[in-house]
């Protein structure tokens, strides 16, 4: 998830303590009141708060700073990312990559023989954005 600034601050203000930080519990409810957490059980919320917690207290004192969220929260998410990849190596404009295209972007994470897997299911020579996120999810 990628939140503008004045998101993360208007979401810290919201949650954090009277000490003006977050706690595992405090993010917990933050996560609660802006994700898509309906239909999740309690166990896998709590997964997900320990996760998010961990990735996000880089100073390992059980306390989120405003930075500390900040810095995790404003991140391009993957999709913006692979989005991102997508455009990089579209380099015609034309909304698809060929199996050219796609091989060199393939390569610059994985190998040849992973990337060839990869090109050998696809049905047509050029892949939309859709069927690249599809890919490489």
């Amino acid at each position: 998830m990628s939140l503008t600034k004045s998101q993360c601050e208007d979401i810290f203000k919201k949650f954090a303590g009277a000490d003006g930080l977050l706690t595992p519990q405090e993010l917990k409810n933050a996560i609660k009141s802006f994700a898509k957490t309906k239909n999740m059980s309690n166990n896998d919320m709590d997964k997900l708060v320990v996760s998010c917690f961990q990735g996000m207290d880089q100073d390992g004192n059980q306390k989120i700073t405003l930075a500390e969220f900040m810095n995790d929260m404003t991140k391009p998410s993957r999709k913006q990312k692979l989005e991102e990849t997508f455009k990089k190596w579209d380099k015609d404009g034309s909304g698809y990559l060929s199996t050219s295209e796609l091989r060199k972007a393939i390569m610059e994470t994985m190998d040849a023989k992973t990337a060839d897997d990869i090109i050998k299911k696809i049905n047509d020579d050029h892949v939309t954005l859709d069927e690249f996120m599809a890919i490489v999810n």
